[in-house]
């Protein structure tokens, strides 16, 4: 990305703090789509199209816009800052088609949640295009952020079940759990700057036998006090799924 004008990596907050008469270039290819994502308080635009804005003053509500590149050769999408303006995420994604429907299992469309969410993000729907992730039974070892509108979590079990055995250390058979460790106080070898598990910083940091990422607590980088799911967007269900933290619980398998 090319900036122009007072922009700030303000990397222990976690954003870009652009100023008034700022911009920024985003390079892009055909079939891609620019989602820029922004809180407390933004006043830009994109293309020179309408006003993008926000006065929450909060950290912790993440709101995003979506920017549909037409062009059939590559180019740049131009953000035009009109007011200070707060990104906390500018990401470029190929454009995936809308399916109503997609499955989390070890022989499904995605083995991971997270590998959902990602496609789920990509795709460009309407407001009323709900997306079901069906997700076979077992743990599932993830800290997620869902925040893209109006998708359903399911168990895909016949019969559903939220039973937990052996004092809360295993599952019955026909549930789904999604389940992170991380506790505030303590930092980890696999803790990546937004606050989340990361297998590259993991190896990295095993390597070197030391963490390079200290801890956060509150909205600072998305933590939220290190929760295991984040819902960053409206019309978020779940049916017949656990959630949970396992800090000072158990040890994980």
């Amino acid at each position: 990305m090319l900036f122009t004008g007072a922009v700030a990596n303000e990397i222990a907050k976690g954003h870009l703090n652009a100023g008034t008469g700022s911009t920024i270039s985003v390079p892009v290819n055909p079939n891609q789509k620019v989602t820029v994502t922004y809180y407390y308080a933004a006043n830009f635009s994109i293309q020179g199209g309408a006003a993008v804005t926000t006065s929450s003053n909060s950290t912790g509500l993440f709101e995003k816009v979506d920017y549909v590149y037409t062009g059939t050769s590559p180019g740049n999408v131009l953000i035009a800052v009109n007011g200070t303006s707060y990104f906390t995420d500018i990401n470029v994604d190929l454009i995936v088609p809308y399916t109503s429907v997609i499955t989390v299992g070890t022989d499904k469309d995605y083995q991971m949640i997270n590998g959902a969410l990602k496609a789920i993000s990509k795709m460009v729907r309407t407001a009323e295009q709900r997306v079901t992730v069906v997700i076979d039974p077992g743990n599932y070892e993830e800290m997620i952020v869902v925040n893209s509108p109006n998708v359903t979590f399911k168990n895909a079990a016949a019969k559903p079940s939220i039973a937990l055995k052996n004092k809360g250390v295993d599952i019955d058979a026909n549930a789904v759990r999604i389940t992170s460790y991380y506790g505030y106080g303590y930092s980890y070898y696999s803790q990546g700057n937004d606050n989340k598990w990361n297998a590259d910083v993991l190896a990295v940091n095993k390597a070197n036998n030391s963490y390079t990422y200290e801890n956060v607590s509150g909205t600072t980088n998305g933590s939220y006090w290190n929760a295991t799911a984040v819902i960053a967007a409206n019309g978020f269900e779940a049916n017949d799924i656990i959630f949970e933290n396992s800090f000072n619980q158990y040890i994980s398998k």
